[in-house]
């Protein structure tokens, strides 16, 4: 039998309930996807990079070129020592 203050033809129970759930699991996916990608992307190959940077770095052709460059005012001082040091 039918009964009509009980149909089933509209749902309207708990579809509030279902929409937030769904939403909240969509941007739980959403930042997770991205913080994955963020990590995968960007972080992961800048530690690459540092690392190969510093596995051949040079502190004394580091100091010449800033020696020889505008970078140290007091030049007169450190280029002396900058020549003891390479003798």
């Amino acid at each position: 039998m039918h009964d009509k203050w009980n149909s089933r033809k509209f749902p309207m129970r708990d579809t509030h309930s279902m929409k937030l759930l769904k939403t909240c699991f969509a941007a739980i996916m959403v930042a997770l996807s991205a913080s994955a990608s963020l990590y995968l992307f960007r972080s992961l190959p800048h530690k690459a990079a540092y690392r190969d940077f510093y596995a051949d770095y040079d502190p004394q052709a580091s100091l010449k070129r800033m020696l020889e460059g505008v970078y140290i005012q007091c030049s007169s001082s450190w280029n002396n020592k900058f020549d003891e040091t390479q003798k």
